[in-house]
């Protein structure tokens, strides 16, 4: 919905046309009507359609986004600062298919892949886990997908556990909550 000056918009419309030869098989691709490249820099949105084609043109421009962010940004730190490791950009933990693009694309220009993570503890068996689309995953089977994805070490770089009896309202923000400072510490002990 950007205007045709915007740098992201702009960069969509390159990556379409580097894609297809002609407006002819984009057209055709994205079962439209579309007059040039050049007039999807003024259209605000592109029709109800989604097809298989759609999806993948989707996903490598997606792909194409993550990978030009590490690529500049670790090139950029390597220059100014080539002596030391480049820790990622501390992704949000997540396992959707941009999630994936994120790991992978991280592992590969990072030293590092730093995450935040907020997941659970169950207080009663002492397992870290995740909710992952309704299913408990436990922390180190997330951790292994993770890495296998990243190929590169992992840092959890942020989480929390608030409790409800520190004398501060601890409604807002991420974290699983607990009712005591016992139960704080021991989620951050497990």
């Amino acid at each position: 919905a950007k205007g045709r000056d915007h740098s992201a918009k702009q960069a969509f419309v390159e990556f379409i046309r580097k894609r297809y030869p002609s407006i002819a098989d984009f057209n055709k691709a994205w079962e439209g009507s579309v007059t040039s490249f050049d007039a999807l820099l003024d259209m605000k949105e592109m029709g109800g359609v989604t097809n298989a084609k759609i999806v993948e043109d989707k996903e490598d421009f997606t792909r194409f986004i993550i990978d030009t962010y590490f690529s500049v940004t670790t090139a950029a730190v390597k220059r100014a600062d080539p002596n030391h490791m480049t820790l990622g950009c501390r992704v949000a933990s997540g396992t959707t298919p941009v999630a994936d693009f994120v790991w992978e694309s991280a592992g590969q220009y990072c030293d590092v892949v730093s995450f935040n993570h907020y997941g659970r503890i169950d207080l009663q068996t002492g397992e870290a886990y995740s909710l992952v689309k309704g299913e408990r995953i436990p922390f180190t089977a997330l951790l292994s997908s993770f890495y296998a994805k990243a190929k590169k070490p992992l840092m959890v770089t942020e989480w929390s556990f608030p409790s409800y009896d520190s004398g501060l309202p601890c409604l807002h923000g991420a974290g699983m909550r607990v009712e005591t400072q016992t139960e704080r510490a021991l989620c951050y002990e497990i």
